[in-house]
């Protein structure tokens, strides 16, 4: 089995353990790494419909399309402004992705994704002011 598939799998079934719920369908664009027969025995065998966006259109991808360009565009904006070295770029990221989980509110459900996985409000007591600049594009 392949490494990504393995983790889409461990995923899968942490989710199903986890949440009891079940993945109906999943969507990815022709990129060449899920569309492939193992993969699609894999959803097969799982129950799992997978759709397939047209490639190299990130409009269909939508909201996840925009949190994967909004991760390092906020990474970028905390190094340069802050004169971070390059090298610390990874842990930037990460910072930002935790940040992301924790404030952003999902328009609808009025929550962020941590309150929607684990049913309750996250602790933000200890978030201190990093200082750097931020443009909100509405």
């Amino acid at each position: 089995m392949d490494m990504s598939f393995e983790v889409f799998f461990k995923f899968y079934k942490r989710v199903q353990k986890e949440k009891g719920a079940c993945t109906i369908s999943i969507r990815s664009d022709h990129g060449g790494k899920c569309e492939n027969e193992s993969f699609h025995l894999i959803c097969e065998e799982n129950g799992i419909l997978h759709n397939f966006s047209i490639a190299r259109t990130p409009q269909q991808n939508g909201v996840d399309e925009r949190k994967n360009r909004s991760l390092p565009e906020m990474a970028r904006t905390i190094l340069n402004d802050n004169s971070t070295p390059k090298h610390f770029s990874a842990k930037v990221v990460n910072a930002a992705c935790y940040l992301q989980n924790r404030i952003y509110i999902r328009p609808i459900r009025k929550r962020t994704p941590y309150e929607l996985w684990k049913g309750q409000k996250p602790n933000i007591s200890y978030f201190h002011l990093f200082e750097c600049q931020c443009l909100f594009l509405t």
